[in-house]
């Protein structure tokens, strides 16, 4: 089993590893949002245990970019701060479970150890509506046999569209998600242009995208 542990206090980071480490996992760390990113793209991780405070970018930018791209890696977001509005905000960002500061690391582990089974029992990897087809696993879309390549923005809309299936997806919500505030200002048509390219390249299958005028887009399936 392999961790990425995203903690900028070094102290609890070390510790957190250490115990991992003695009940079989592998871990690799990051101390601030930006690194983390950088290594949940490159990496295959089982779990990943995830401070919300930390420098450059917090683990709530985090949890967005991570989902926005189509990783279910099973998130345990961990914090300092109690209050519920913390845990709720989390939680609706995807993080899968959230222990509050000073945990019992014993507690920690066994807690990520099930996020690891249940998550893995849950999560398909492969993701239908009509002849469209998101492997999540690969990165991959397909529509009927032919395989589509898509720029990382698309993708993106496509997974974010696909995961809320037969419900509204706002203009907001894709630039919350998608593009987020630590972005440069992006410019008011983007989020329509991004849609009309992904259209084009799924060809016919691009009707499946659905404009629901005033709010937002849909995938029926």
């Amino acid at each position: 089993m392999k961790a990425l542990v995203v903690e900028d206090n070094i102290s609890v980071l070390e510790l957190v590893k250490a115990t991992l480490q003695q009940e079989g996992f592998s871990a690799d760390s990051a101390v601030d949002g930006k690194i983390a990113i950088e290594k949940i793209a490159k990496n295959k991780y089982d779990v990943i245990i995830l401070d919300i405070m930390l420098p450059h970018l917090d683990g709530f930018d985090v949890i967005k970019t991570m989902r926005a791209s189509g990783n279910m890696t099973p998130v345990l977001a961990i914090s300092a701060d109690c209050r519920v509005e913390t845990r709720i905000n989390a939680i609706n960002l995807g993080a899968d479970d959230f222990l509050v500061k000073d945990f019992d690391y014993k507690e920690l582990v066994a807690r990520a150890k099930n996020l690891i089974r249940r998550i893995s029992d849950k999560i398909p990897n492969i993701m239908r509506a009509e002849h469209l087809r998101v492997d999540l696993s690969t990165t991959s879309v397909f529509y009927k046999q032919e395989q589509i390549h898509l720029t990382r923005k698309e993708f993106q809309i496509l997974t974010l569209l696909m995961q809320n299936k037969n419900l509204v997806v706002t203009r907001d919500n894709l630039q919350e998600i998608i593009w987020n505030e630590h972005e440069t200002k992006m410019p008011s048509n983007t989020v329509t242009v991004h849609i009309q390219s992904l259209r084009k390249k799924l060809g016919i299958g691009g009707k499946i995208i659905k404009t629901i005028h005033g709010y937002g887009y849909t995938i029926k399936g």
